[in-house]
C-alpha cells in the first residue's frame, strides 16, 4: 500500500512508496486491474507544471499515438480546435525517407512533446525530491495526443510504407524520447506549442 496519496494537478494522482521497487510493483497490479500499461519515467517540474520524461516504442508510437492538424485554409474556430499547426506534407514526407533509408544504420529522431487530458497515476517514491524516478499507468482509454513532434509521427506513419514486413518489425523496436505534459487546457496546449518553438532555428 502506499505510504500517501496526492492529486498534484487537475490530472494527475501521485501514489507514494517507500521504495521504487514496491511502486513499480503496485503500478503493474494496478494496470492489470484497468488493462492499462505502464513505463518508467522520469518526474520533474518547470514552475507549476508537472513533466513525465521516458522513451516510447516506435510500434507504440505508431499505434496509439494521435496529432489533430490544423486545416491550412481553415478558419479561426478550426484553428482554436486543432492540436498542431497545419501538416507540411513535403516535410513529413522527407523524415519518411530518412527513416527508411537509415533505419538500420544511424538515424537520430528528437523527442516528442505529449500531452495527456485524462487523468493518470503515477507511482512513485516519498524522497523528498523535486526530480525523481517514477512509473505512469496510462488506462487503455488514455489519450497521448503530441503538442511537438506532429511531423515525426507522420513520418513515422508514412515509414512503414516504404518497409517490407521484416524491416518493419526491426524499426518498431526503436524507441524515440517523450517528453508528457499533464495539461486538458487547450489554450495552455497551443500557447506550449508557441514556447516549444521560442528558440531561433539554425540556418
Amino acid at each position: 500500500m502506499p505510504t500517501s496519496s496526492a492529486v498534484i494537478a487537475d490530472n494527475v494522482k501521485m501514489h507514494y512508496f517507500d521504495t521504487l521497487e514496491e511502486a513499480r510493483r503496485q503500478a503493474s497490479e494496478a494496470a492489470a486491474d484497468v488493462s492499462g500499461i505502464t513505463f518508467p519515467c522520469v518526474y520533474f517540474k518547470q514552475g507549476r507544471r508537472i513533466f513525465l520524461s521516458g522513451a516510447l516504442s516506435i510500434g507504440f508510437i505508431r499505434s496509439r499515438l494521435d496529432y489533430a492538424s490544423a486545416p491550412k485554409k481553415g478558419n479561426v474556430a478550426a484553428a482554436q480546435g486543432a492540436m498542431n499547426r497545419p501538416l507540411d506534407d513535403p516535410h513529413a514526407e522527407n523524415i519518411a525517407k530518412y527513416l527508411a533509408e537509415n533505419h538500420k544504420a544511424k538515424y537520430i529522431l528528437p523527442p516528442l512533446t505529449l500531452n495527456v487530458k485524462q487523468n493518470i497515476d503515477v507511482f512513485t517514491t516519498n524522497i523528498s525530491s523535486e526530480l525523481k524516478s517514477a512509473t505512469v499507468l496510462l488506462p487503455l482509454t488514455t489519450t497521448l495526443s503530441i503538442t511537438d513532434g506532429q511531423h515525426r509521427k507522420k513520418a513515422i506513419d508514412r515509414a512503414q510504407y516504404l518497409l517490407n514486413a521484416d524491416d518493419l518489425q526491426y524499426f518498431d523496436r526503436d524507441s524515440i524520447a517523450v517528453m508528457i505534459v499533464c495539461e486538458n487546457n487547450i489554450t495552455q496546449i497551443h500557447q506550449d506549442f508557441a514556447d516549444c518553438s521560442k528558440t531561433k532555428p539554425l540556418a
